[in-house]
């Protein structure tokens, strides 16, 4: 089982901070209300942003790598917003339930 220690090598002080981190990263936390509307400005800003090299940097990969950069930075500065809230305690009724081996994907 993946929470087992022997599965993660043993608990060292560090692996215990990372598990914590982990634990943190891949659990869904639910902003107030009233942040939402920071999530939408920093989208729009991106955006605002997206449209500037879409119109000055010439097609081909730096554009491209530029998008994609840019969509990966407003998802970390959301996710650096987003993590500083509880989590919430209805996100495991919200989960789809995992994959197994079994189940042939």
């Amino acid at each position: 089982m993946i929470n087992d220690p022997e599965f993660i090598g043993g608990l060292t002080p560090t692996k215990m901070s990372l598990r914590k981190r982990i634990d943190n990263d891949f659990t869904y936390h639910k902003p107030p209300p009233q942040v939402v509307s920071t999530f939408e400005n920093l989208r729009d800003k991106a955006k605002e942003l997206a449209y500037l090299f879409l119109s000055v940097v010439p097609e081909g990969r730096e554009l491209a790598s530029a998008l994609t950069h840019l969509e990966t930075s407003v998802f970390h500065a959301n996710a650096g917003i987003a993590r500083k809230y509880p989590v919430d305690s209805n996100a495991d009724q919200m989960r789809l339930p995992l994959a197994t081996p079994d189940d042939n994907l």
